[in-house]
């Protein structure tokens, strides 16, 4: 809860289930946490049902973002926060942005991302690919328009494309997301998705995973083309010329 305000955790998530308790441990302010779970196996898929008040399995899609929306009409609460499993908020921004929520009472906040990539040891910030990459990832659950409760937002089945947003009271904040993910698993990740996204999203994933592998350097793309046999004929293409 901020202030008189309750609040919803919402995420759609696949197997990660410790990142997930990071996830709900980091937003201390929740009063419910939504999981929608996309299939994971047995033993995820216990735990993330002991971390949820509500929870609800669906089926693998390959895409978060076929399952989003519904995720989000399952929240009880006044307020939802938005979180992928990789993702987590550090103490100190969560305090300040409850104390912007009590100032202002913005019906939607837009978040910056701290985007760490790990492998072998090595991380890297993604700063110079990504920018600080906002997001809105709070928002109130319905307000009036003409008269009406609506969703405040609106989220699209298609990958990497912003919601539709029916509210102007929007807070564009210097407040930051953790994205903490590893090298192997955004691999996989985008392999194994490259035909449940569209052909924009496609070509928008394979120059992302295309420019990170290039802040590596050679030897960590030596080292996963041998643990992704299929990663060059992914990469034809993309903008760095691999």
């Amino acid at each position: 809860m901020i202030g008189d305000r309750t609040i919803s955790l919402c995420m759609v998530v696949y197997n990660q289930s410790d990142l997930v308790e990071r996830t709900v441990k980091s937003l201390t302010v929740a009063d419910e946490v939504v999981i929608v779970d996309q299939g994971s196996d047995d033993e995820h898929a216990k735990k993330l049902k002991s971390l949820a008040t509500t929870y609800h399995r669906t089926t693998n899609k390959g895409n978060g973002d076929f399952d989003r929306q519904f995720c989000y009409s399952l929240s009880k609460k006044d307020c939802i926060f938005a979180f992928d499993a990789d993702e987590f908020i550090e103490e100190a921004e969560l305090s300040a942005f409850s104390d912007l929520f009590l100032e202002y009472d913005f019906d939607v906040a837009w978040f910056l991302f701290k985007n760490t990539v790990s492998s072998n040891g090595k991380t890297i910030d993604l700063q110079n690919i990504l920018g600080d990459d906002p997001h809105p990832r709070f928002w109130k659950r319905m307000i009036m328009v003409n008269g009406r409760g609506m969703p405040t937002l609106n989220w699209p089945h298609e990958a990497h494309k912003y919601p539709e947003i029916l509210s102007e009271k929007q807070a564009f904040l210097r407040v930051k997301f953790n994205h903490d993910r590893k090298l192997e698993d955004i691999i996989k990740t985008h392999i194994s998705r490259g035909k449940v996204v569209e052909e924009n999203a496609q070509k928008m994933e394979r120059d992302f995973v295309s420019a990170v592998l290039k802040e590596f350097g050679d030897e960590v793309f030596q080292n996963v083309k041998l643990k992704f046999p299929e990663l060059l004929n992914y990469l034809k293409g993309t903008s760095n010329g691999r």
